[in-house]
């Protein structure tokens, strides 16, 4: 069982699982390619940022809506540790493992 929750993108938990995206995407795509939003900077009203921990409350994924102030919103982060379990009722309907 998972567990979505919001949280502040202050949180170490979050820091950390962005810095792991913000790594993979510098692999990914050439500096002049990748431009990585600080979500810590946003004030908190301009954000919407959940969290997905495990059952022992570990902190597997994320993800992040930055509103635009008009009513609409971008999504500017999201991820899942590719180490972390799937679960299993929607893997299983998605065909993972």
């Amino acid at each position: 069982m998972y567990s979505i929750t919001s949280e502040s993108a202050r949180h170490p938990d979050i820091l950390n699982l962005i810095a792991a995206l913000d790594r993979y995407q510098s692999e990914l795509y050439p500096a002049e390619s990748n431009h990585l939003l600080d979500l810590a900077n946003l004030p908190d009203a301009s954000l919407i940022l959940m969290i997905i921990r495990d059952q022992q409350l570990n902190a597997v994924g994320c993800g992040a809506v930055v509103l635009n102030g008009d009513g609409t919103g971008e999504s500017e982060a999201g991820l899942y540790r590719p180490d972390a379990p799937r679960a299993t009722s929607g893997g299983k309907a998605a065909g993972r493992p």
